[in-house]
């Protein structure tokens, strides 16, 4: 999935934006990128860019699943 604001937020931001959106913790995460859990809390709470690209991607994903569910559910 690309990441608008992906310059301002540096790669393993994204990565952990990314790795936030796959099933499992916010600890399964943070081993997937590679950083403490505290820190990627401290991003999710105290930086506005990466929670807002976080919260906007997790949107995205919710209305694609959404969609993928109706198209199923009328091809049925």
């Amino acid at each position: 999935m690309a990441i608008s604001h992906g310059a301002k937020l540096g790669q393993k931001k994204q990565e952990a934006i990314e790795a936030l959106l796959l099933p499992g913790s916010v600890e399964d995460a943070a081993r997937r990128v590679e950083v403490t859990p505290k820190k990627l809390h401290l991003w999710m709470k105290d930086d506005p860019v990466f929670a807002a690209v976080y919260r906007t991607a997790k949107g995205v994903e919710y209305r694609q699943a959404i969609a993928s569910l109706a198209t199923n559910r009328l091809s049925s």
